[in-house]
């Protein structure tokens, strides 16, 4: 309880703070709730799953902390954010009846060298957010057409592909979902420098 209480404090000095236009407070309290969330997470029986959990949440916070810096760390939060979804993406596979290592060194190998071409180029603000709408809403769709060859079957555990929707599913949430991001894209990104 004492954790949630932390993590509600930290938000409402974080709200506060951009209410008022104290950058400073903000930033200084951006990270509060996913520490006091990493502090809760102590009390979880240890293992894999928490291990990479943890990892996810610290790069999480690296990105939270980036994208509010002053200057041009933009870039840089999201890449802090894929490597968060990756590490996310490592302990629900741990916890999954079929291992996709492969898959999700792939989906490493294809976001770093994204992230690397992107940052390279000056880009970033503008594909990142496209390219991870892209490749979670291609997931789901594809998870979703295994789950219907299954038939009815596809929705009891037994088989497990009701598992991989899921787990799938909250890679569209993770960060912002898909939606939220297009719209700042629009808003943001593209209005903002007249679509130039």
């Amino acid at each position: 309880m004492r954790w949630l209480l932390l993590g509600l404090a930290g938000a409402a000095v974080f709200l506060y703070g951009r209410i008022t236009g104290d950058a400073q407070l903000s930033l200084l309290t951006k990270g509060i709730p996913v520490i006091a969330l990493l502090l809760w997470l102590r009390q979880a029986p240890a293992g894999t799953y928490r291990r990479w959990i943890v990892v996810g949440l610290v790069f999480s916070l690296a990105g939270d902390i980036l994208l509010d810096w002053p200057g041009d760390l933009f870039v840089f939060g999201l890449g802090a954010f894929l490597l968060g979804h990756l590490a996310y993406l490592r302990a629900y596979c741990s916890d999954s009846r079929q291992p996709a290592l492969p898959a999700l060194l792939l989906a490493l190998i294809a976001g770093g060298a994204m992230f690397a071409i992107l940052a390279s180029s000056g880009l970033g603000e503008l594909l990142i957010p496209v390219a991870k709408a892209f490749f979670t809403d291609l997931g789901l769709d594809s998870t979703v057409q295994g789950q219907q060859v299954f038939g009815g079957h596809g929705y009891i555990r037994e088989w497990g592909q009701e598992q991989l929707v899921r787990d799938v599913r909250i890679a569209q949430i993770y960060e912002g979902t898909n939606g939220i991001q297009a719209m700042d894209l629009v808003q943001r990104k593209v209005f903002a420098n007249r679509g130039e």
